[in-house]
């Protein structure tokens, strides 16, 4: 007796057997959730001065050297960073209050209306 529903192909000494009708499935592997990030919005770019790489931005929450900043735009993430120096009027600061303009030296050259966020 014949069966029509099965047909095998011999290839590299390997028996393959087809099935008509079904389909392949692919398995699912599972991936780990990683920890979601708290992410606060810090401020928006409002000026970047590319020869020295440095981004002028109205801070919105306090902040402190030390911390990781992401910079997004609305494409996505461009990078992230720790805050390594902060500068109000040209004099260094270890801490910054809301409502303060800061300067911060960045690694990427980042645009106006780019969005800081901090990273918890």
């Amino acid at each position: 007796m014949k069966k029509k529903t099965k047909k095998i192909k011999k290839i590299a000494k390997k028996p393959i057997i087809k099935k008509a009708g079904k389909k392949k499935t692919t398995k699912k592997i599972s991936i780990k959730k990683l920890p979601k990030e708290k992410l606060t919005l810090v401020g928006v770019v409002t000026h970047y001065y590319d020869k020295i790489r440095v981004a002028i931005f109205k801070v919105k929450t306090p902040l402190q050297v030390g911390q990781k900043l992401r910079f997004s735009n609305t494409e996505g993430t461009i990078f992230e960073q720790p805050i390594i120096s902060m500068q109000i009027n040209h004099e260094s600061v270890k801490k910054v209050k809301k409502g303060v303009v800061i300067g911060m030296k960045v690694k990427k050259q980042v645009h106006e209306n780019n969005k800081v966020y901090l990273i918890k």
